[in-house]
């Protein structure tokens, strides 16, 4: 069985891209940095969302495909080995989402830990998102102020950033909890709470995952339905679509029509594909 694996991604509004992605034989991986609207005045070298994912990414890489080990083990050590790296604390840490795929001549394991998707395109046509959805599920009345403020024609303004910054304040209260949302940061037993699937080979023809500035592309903008994805990304290519998701960010540059934290955020996506003969 062979499988080919393509790989893009774009930086959006800030000066670093915070998303990060892993290939290696038989595994691979996606990352996205999560952007800090609490601590401004850092530089781009510092340690934030993006140093995290390429330090956590590059743990990952030792340890995958890592073939009889559980995915979510794999997660826990390369955590685990980032915090004692770099002595990182619970909860004053920068953080990632953390999407990882492994495959071998019998099954696809995949697990999804935060807010970057991955879509099974089975091999009877239908298309199924493996999703975590308890980040979106934490501080409503937050969101919702943010998203009025962008509906209202107020743009990307320094209020927007407030506004934003208040909800990080709140989702801290549920950050890595039970009952909350779970992420890759400094607590390692994280990885445990992770969406995990195990997929027979013989179903599925592809996989596509991808960081949540990707998948807007079809949440958000609705450019085409998760079917349609993938025959745009096996037509046309992984960049040229996540440009095409860019490019539509900017008919929309106040934030009004799709309201969202950046007018750009960082894109990524990763596409498996079965190779038939």
């Amino acid at each position: 069985m062979h499988w080919i694996c393509s790989a893009a991604t774009l930086r959006g509004d800030r000066t670093t891209n915070q998303d990060q992605y892993v290939v290696v034989d038989g595994a691979a991986a996606v990352l996205d940095g999560a952007t800090s609207w609490l601590h401004t005045d850092q530089e781009p070298e510092s340690r934030d969302g993006g140093w995290y994912t390429r330090v956590l990414g590059a743990a990952l890489a030792v340890r995958l495909p890592g073939h009889g080990t559980p995915l979510d083990v794999i997660l826990e050590a390369a955590i685990a080995d980032v915090r004692g790296t770099y002595g990182l604390k619970p909860g004053d840490s920068p953080y990632s989402t953390a999407t990882l795929t492994r495959w071998n001549s019998k099954v696809i394991d995949l697990l999804v830990l935060g807010d970057t998707p991955a879509l099974v395109h089975y091999s009877d046509g239908t298309n199924v998102l493996v999703a975590d959805e308890r980040l979106a599920a934490t501080a409503p009345a937050e969101r919702d102020a943010y998203r009025d403020h962008l509906r209202e024609g107020r743009g990307f303004d320094d209020d927007l950033a407030d506004l934003i910054a208040t909800l990080q304040r709140t989702e801290r209260h549920s950050f890595n909890q039970p009952g909350g949302f779970w992420v890759a940061e400094a607590e390692p037993a994280a990885a445990g709470h992770a969406v995990c699937r195990t997929l027979p080979v013989d179903e599925v023809d592809a996989l596509t995952l991808m960081t949540d500035g990707a998948a807007a592309s079809v949440t958000d903008y609705e450019l085409t339905d998760w079917a349609g994805l993938h025959s745009e990304l096996s037509r046309h290519g992984i960049a040229a679509w996540l440009n095409r998701t860019h490019l539509t960010e900017e008919t929309d540059p106040d934030g009004r029509r799709w309201p969202r934290t950046k007018k750009h955020d960082d894109k990524t996506a990763l596409h498996l594909a079965k190779l038939f003969r």
